[in-house]
């Protein structure tokens, strides 16, 4: 599928003609699958060398008609133009015209991934009115020049820009051209009083008065307002090639201001196929295909990080100005990445590039964030910043819509986080190098309303994460590319929960890490592309516990572990991971791609050493034009979690899990905007890490196994996305995403037996050895999105989300037993509907709404982002109190209106 990326150009043109030329958009058509790049980037805009005066049409001279041409130039490898297209001409005189001059234009080479390439740009052409010329004088001497009276900058509104090619007009008549820095004089001009015109393409006319003092040189600044188009880079739209069957990649320009997402493109994820929505209490996760979300891994400019939203996924934890793109699979992908089962999230950051001094600010009652970038020598640098603000308000807005009947209560958790960013750019030579420093914080906070109070609970998280990336991509030649980073961080994590139940724990974990990366790559011939890598992680880590751990072991009836007296836990210790891979993408036709790689992976962690070959096979075959067929297969695997590891409360011996992506689609173009991705899948799981109740005896000793690698699961299903992709110029995008699933799990294939080959009843056997929905099991899932440019500065959209209930064991339905020796209510999990019901049906709707103002030197945007607008009172799990008779709703954010002010300069 070929999709739309946004790439900043700059394009010079010196246009010394009455036809005022600036280039818009480009629209290239790169080589399909003859450029076999993992992720093209235009590196070289083409630009414009020999231009070629258009004649302006007789017939208008003497009305000095203006004019406006739309071409799309095809341009070859040479810079040469092989063809040119009238797209829209305002008089067919002005096409013909421009369509005569174009054909003999002259470029530098685009180049994608630094290599000469055909490109499609779409180029306006605008007549302006003739300048008048001065007629010579007929004395022998030359006259001297008249001294200047008006003289000024035009510029670009809101950003400061210089215009080129701008024409001023006096009084309906043009009389000067800016030149490329903007600037215009007009010499001779008599005293009295004039209107100015100022006239660009893309850009609004702008008028004013001015009036001409004798003896004295007027000065002014004059700013047009854009008209279309983005106002930082110029549109290109390529058609990406792509060797992965199952990947999404989503543009910042194209999904800034997507209701529901505070204006944060990365929580665009969440309205994806694959993805099913995250329930309350879970935070930034994402969890894909029924799979939990630590199966899934999150990487920012291909560093690992624990999350990559804020808790509850109210924003991501990288500023949307930092955004390049976003690379969604939700499997299938590709031997590059590891240590995932289910899914990768990859979060690109821009190019870094200031030539002037810019920056962005906003507030809103969710949150607070600022951009700066400004140049330094041959460095750019640019920072970013933001706090949450959601909190200091959220119980008085729970208080007025919480229901005031007796015996109704409910819980509502609330994020509170702050981040940052700051990156150093460089370019020199055929070195890219960057500095890029990144990080969060997030705690969340309990608030309770109604009889929920009278509930004594305390819940809290805690995590934070601190990264330094230094990286340098080395363009050794034209056919080879080593990038190699370098990223040292740091962790912590907390969790802390009490109640009336007993189940108390606190929770404290530090981690300390390096991360050494190299990946290469090198293009044998049009065929064949080498792709190979390291990767490779270092951490130490240091737990600390107060945790309800087995004490004392019950040998009658059978071995039972007390778990109610709680403990202290301190451990340190230490991880390595290695991964090797190597990749081959190969096309042996022109219609055909195939990829084939392989991943070592060898983990050393504590007492737990193992290691892994995965195989990673897919195929695309375009069947006809914008039709193509795709299928791919894949080995996964990954280490349980270091909770899972420690002998203390884990199994230090517990084996990697697995996973086996299978994975068969089609996509098709409808137009070049209109697209639908249509893929079905089959996950089959492996040695997933199951609770288990057998013991282990060392000198007499009784140490329980606790975990074991007895589970097994499969999930499959069907997803589709229809999409209408963005355009510079365009007034509507949207997409609907469905996916049709099912996640299931089997905690062992056969009853625990023990030493003497009895059987063991264990959390109901019939339960664990019979297949069964996997918590995160949403069997619908489907998700509108809508966005409208509208007159006067307005933009518009709706995001509405309707999914499954997700499985729950209604705990009110086992019975409690008191336990005088403890001194607490215990739970007899045999008489437990377990995962029997599921939460009532989630629905949703956002909204938002914004309006731009567009000064001279910045921009002022006002919107409205209306959450939950309808106010459902969506259920997400229960609490109970302390005999699990009662219990009460726990549920998300309630309608949440935020009215936000956002400004550029």
């Amino acid at each position: 599928m070929r999709l739309c990326s946004f790439i900043l150009i700059t394009l010079l043109a010196a246009l010394k003609a009455y036809a005022a030329i600036e280039p818009q958009g480009p629209l290239p058509e790169v080589p399909k699958a003859t450029e076999a790049q993992p992720t093209p980037v235009l590196t070289k805009a083409p630009e414009l060398l020999t231009f070629i005066k258009a004649e302006y049409p007789p017939e208008f001279l003497a009305s000095g008609k203006s004019g406006e041409v739309l071409l799309f130039i095809d341009i070859n490898e040479e810079g040469l133009v092989d063809n040119v297209e009238i797209q829209s001409a305002s008089e067919p005189a002005f096409g013909d015209a421009a369509m005569s001059a174009a054909t003999n234009f002259v470029f530098s080479p685009a180049e994608v991934d630094g290599k000469p390439a055909a490109i499609r740009i779409e180029y306006r052409y605008t007549f302006v009115p003739e300048l008048p010329k001065e007629k010579k004088p007929q004395a022998e001497k030359p006259a001297e020049p008249q001294p200047i009276t008006f003289s000024g900058t035009v510029r670009e509104a809101g950003l400061r820009k210089p215009i080129a090619g701008a024409v001023v007009e006096i009084d309906g008549k043009p009389v000067a051209e800016t030149d490329a820095e903007g600037k215009f004089a007009v010499r001779g001009l008599l005293p009295g009083k004039y209107k100015v015109r100022a006239l660009s393409r893309n850009h609004r006319p702008y008028e004013t008065n001015a009036e001409i003092t004798a003896n004295e040189r007027l000065e002014l600044s004059l700013y047009l307002v854009r008209q279309s188009g983005d106002p930082f880079e110029t549109v290109v739209r390529t058609h990406s090639p792509r060797k992965e069957v199952a990947r999404v990649e989503l543009q910042r320009k194209e999904v800034e201001r997507v209701p529901g997402t505070f204006g944060d493109p990365v929580r665009v994820l969440e309205n994806l196929p694959g993805l099913a929505r995250v329930p309350g209490g879970l935070g930034g996760a994402l969890l894909v295909r029924g799979t939990p979300p630590a199966d899934t891994a999150t990487f920012i400019d291909g560093v690992q990080v624990p999350l990559l939203y804020h808790f509850l996924g109210l924003t991501s934890v990288i500023n949307p100005e930092f955004l390049e793109t976003i690379d969604f699979y939700p499997g299938g992908f590709g031997a590059q990445y590891g240590r995932a089962t289910a899914g990768i999230a990859n979060v690109k950051s821009r190019s870094i590039i200031c030539d002037d001094w810019h920056g962005v600010g906003e507030i809103s009652a969710m949150q607070l964030k600022a951009y700066v970038c400004v140049p330094a020598g041959s460095w750019s640098l640019a920072v970013a910043g933001r706090r949450s603000f959601i909190d200091f308000f959220l119980q008085s807005i729970i208080d007025s819509t919480s229901s005031n009947e007796p015996g109704q209560g409910s819980y509502t958790v609330s994020p509170v986080f702050w981040d940052y960013q700051l990156k150093a750019s460089r370019r020199q030579d055929n070195h890219a190098i960057d500095i890029f420093a990144f990080g969060s914080n997030d705690r969340l906070k309990l608030y309770q309303s109604g009889s929920a109070e009278d509930v004594n609970v305390n819940f809290g998280m805690h995590l934070a994460f601190h990264r330094l990336l230094l990286r340098d991509r080395w363009q050794i030649d034209e056919q080879t590319t080593l990038t190699t980073s370098l990223t040292p961080g740091i962790e912590y994590q907390n969790f802390i929960i009490t109640s009336d139940t007993g189940a108390d724990s606190n929770q404290k974990i530090y981690i300390y890490s390096l991360e050494f990366r190299v990946d290469f790559q090198h293009k044998l011939n049009e065929k064949l592309v080498l792709n190979a890598g390291i990767d490779h992680q270092f951490g130490q880590g240091k737990v600390d516990l107060e945790f309800p751990f087995t004490t004392d072991l019950r040998r009658y009836p059978s071995p039972v572990f007390d778990y109610t007296k709680n403990q202290s836990y301190t451990s340190d210790g230490y991880g390595y991971h290695q991964g090797y891979w190597i990749e081959g993408v190969a096309m042996p036709l022109a219609e055909l791609k195939l990829t084939g790689g392989l991943r070592f992976d060898r983990y050393d962690y504590y007492h737990t050493q193992a290691f892994m070959l995965q195989p990673r096979l897919s195929t695309r075959y375009e069947v006809r034009k914008g039709t193509t067929l795709k299928a791919a297969y894949g080995m996964y695997e990954k280490l349980p979690g270091p909770e899972y590891l420690q002998p203390k409360f884990g199994n230090p011996n517990l084996k990697p899990e697995q996973s086996h992506h299978f994975i068969v689609g089609f996509e098709h173009e409808f137009t070049d905007l209109i697209n639908i991705d249509v893929q079905t899948y089959y996950n089959l799981r492996r040695n997933l890490r199951s609770p288990t109740p057998l013991v282990k005896y060392d000198n007499g000793k009784a140490i329980p196994q606790i975990w074991d690698n007895a589970g097994s699961g499969r999930a499959y299903g069907l997803e589709i996305l229809l999409r209408k992709l963005a355009t510079a110029d365009g007034t509507f995008y949207g997409w609907v995403s469905y996916t049709l699933s099912r996640s299931l799990e089997r905690e062992r294939d056969k009853p625990v037996t023990t030493a003497s080959g009895t059987s063991t009843t264990y959390r109901d056997d019939d339960f664990a050895t019979k297949e069964h929905l996997v918590f995160f099991d949403q069997t619908h899932i489907l998700t509108i999105v809508g966005q409208w440019t509208l007159p006067w500065g307005f933009e518009a959209g709706f995001r509405f989300r309707l999914t499954s209930g997700n499985p729950y064991t209604p705990l009110n339905s086992g019975r409690a037993n008191w336990d005088a020796d403890a001194n607490v209510y215990r739970l007899n999990t045999s008489t437990l509907k377990r995962l029997s019901q599921r939460m009532p049906t989630f629905t949703q709707l956002d909204i938002r709404i914004d309006k731009n103002f567009i000064f001279d030197l910045w921009k002022l945007s006002v919107f409205l982002e209306v959450i939950n607008a309808y106010n459902t009172k969506n259920v997400e799990s229960y609490l109970y109190d302390y005999r699990y008779r009662e219990r009460a709703a726990f549920s998300f954010l309630p309608v949440v209106p935020l009215i936000g002010v956002r400004g550029e300069f």
